[in-house]
């Protein structure tokens, strides 16, 4: 028996229904394994972010320290050209 052709030219056969649908499945798979290689992703920002935190809770103390010392020098400069 021979497939009827529609009338507006196009034959869709069920070997080329079957192929695209195996094409999209094995893309759906790719898609699923991305997914969930990015979660894991989101593990990793979360420590990265817990890492980035605790270094910015240790870096003040320089900070003050070295306004500290800024003053303490402007202070023996004055004191030095004030000529104490």
């Amino acid at each position: 028996m021979s497939p009827v052709q529609p009338p507006n030219g196009v034959l869709v056969t069920m070997t080329e229904v079957y192929q695209e649908t195996r094409r999209v499945g094995d893309a759906v798979l790719v898609l699923t394994g991305k997914v969930e290689g990015l979660s894991s992703l989101g593990e990793q920002m979360g420590d990265h972010e817990s890492r980035i935190r605790s270094l910015e809770a240790r870096r003040w103390p320089l900070e003050v320290l070295a306004s500290a010392l800024g003053v303490l020098g402007a202070v023996c400069g004055v004191w030095a050209l004030l000529g104490r």
